[in-house]
């Protein structure tokens, strides 16, 4: 497999070539600082293309930092094997700075109203802070995605925005994410009054990426199904106790019939070769790295299908 170094390719090839490169995102055009996240991102517009991009260095641990940046492009790729509208995400280095690079999903005219807007205007006494998640929980969700349709070029067997959601959620458990919060998913309204579900973002909280080498080696000997089964939906109300899988599965089990069946089945059909596959060509992962999120996805895997045929 080629270096890092040797991957790297400039801003204008075309994304198709782009796709397990680093990009170089050096001589690219500063917009500002995206005040809502943490670490303060920074948003980009590619020269050659105008689209605009956000850039996150993911802290300031060198390690962590690493860590979460493929951590990023391995869930977005994983949600591609699943048919998963996301965010394209790639690894990038800003003039020596390490980090990941994700698109905006946002369009001229449109207006983007994350989760805590949404349930806010259901709930007028929603507190998007409160530490117990209060109200961020499927009933509500379920209702205030009503009407709302699937992102823009879903799969036609997606016949709602929920059925989506449900999605990211069966993401959220396959690769141990759990910061799904209430900031972390949106509603694109548009100006003919049509609006749709915005794809998944934001995915570097994930496959224990903040494990040091010595820790994911003692989780492979111990055998990797303890670990996974401590993924907890904490960003929910009551997900202090209830496993990401669990809250997958209660998703789809209020799904459209076409919704659930296609998550199923696409959970069913992740093949490992493809898996395996698509982890080897992810940069700067070391074998260990690559060996621990490929042993999570596939016992997450098995977690959701044993526990929906239970």
């Amino acid at each position: 497999m080629e270096s890092a170094e040797s991957n790297q390719l400039g801003p204008g090839v075309p994304s198709r070539y782009q796709r397990f490169r680093i990009w170089d995102i050096g001589e690219w055009e500063g917009l500002g600082v995206e005040t809502s996240g943490t670490n303060k991102p920074q948003w980009y517009s590619d020269p050659q293309t105008q689209q605009i991009w956000l850039f996150k260095t993911h802290g300031t641990d060198a390690n962590k930092l690493h860590g979460k940046a493929w951590a990023e492009k391995v869930v977005y790729e994983v949600g591609q094997l699943l048919g998963l509208p996301c965010v394209e995400t790639h690894l990038a280095v800003h003039q020596g700075t390490f980090g990941s690079i994700s698109k905006n999903y946002e369009e001229p005219g449109w207006e983007a109203k994350n989760g805590s807007v949404l349930i806010s205007a259901d709930i007028p006494s929603f507190a998007p802070r409160d530490k117990e998640r209060e109200h961020h929980n499927l009933d509500v969700i379920q209702r205030v995605l009503t009407g709302i349709k699937a992102p823009r070029g879903s799969s036609k067997h997606l016949l709602n925005a929920f059925d989506t959601f449900a999605g990211f959620l069966v993401l959220d458990a396959l690769t141990a994410s759990g910061d799904r919060h209430v900031e972390n998913w949106a509603v694109l309204e548009g100006p003919n009054g049509v609006s749709f579900l915005a794809p998944s973002w934001d995915h570097g909280n994930s496959l224990g990426f903040q494990l040091d080498d010595e820790q994911k080696q003692e989780e492979l000997t111990k055998g990797i199904e303890n670990w996974a089964a401590h993924g907890m939906a904490r960003k929910f109300e009551g997900g202090r106790t209830l496993q990401l899988t669990s809250l997958a599965l209660e998703a789809l089990s209020r799904a459209t019939i076409q919704g659930r069946n296609y998550w199923l089945g696409r959970v069913l059909g992740l093949k490992e070769s493809d898996l395996r596959g698509t982890i080897d060509r992810v940069p700067t992962m070391s074998e260990l790295e690559r060996k621990f999120v490929f042993e999570v996805i596939v016992a997450n895997k098995g977690r959701l299908l044993d526990d929906y045929a239970k």
